[in-house]
């Protein structure tokens, strides 16, 4: 689930119209996925390719599990299952990197790779800073 969207880039090929939006991405695959387990900033949770879980949770696959979002000022935290698995601050230079900017609101993006994927219940508020 992709989130603070900084842009979005777009196309069309045979399959059709296709489009890949870029901004921060919180891992929400479960960690059966083979190329996961040899890289921790990949297992569920995670900021993707950044930040490792504290402690890997190991959904189990098939299974809705609850993640959470929580981005306040530049503190922001990825909760799974009710446990805070990682947290950082925006501004911390591996993360600003991915950030051109902070926006003060944005799309959030829902996203899978060669698999079914199911979301239920999303809901976004926002939070004072």
């Amino acid at each position: 689930m992709k989130y603070l969207v900084q842009r979005v880039d777009e196309w069309t090929n045979k399959q059709g119209r296709q489009a890949r939006a870029r901004g921060l991405e919180y891992q929400i695959c479960d960690d059966s996925t083979p190329d996961l387990h040899h890289d921790p900033k990949r297992m569920a949770g995670a900021l993707y390719s950044l930040i490792a879980p504290a402690a890997p949770a190991e959904p189990a696959p098939g299974v809705f599990h609850q993640a959470r979002i929580v981005v306040q000022g530049t503190h922001a935290e990825h909760w799974l299952d009710g446990v805070k698995v990682v947290e950082f601050h925006t501004t911390d230079p591996a993360v600003a990197t991915r950030l051109t900017g902070r926006p003060s609101h944005s799309p959030i993006s829902l996203q899978n790779h060669h698999s079914e994927a199911w979301f239920r219940n999303l809901r976004i508020r926002r939070l004072p800073d």
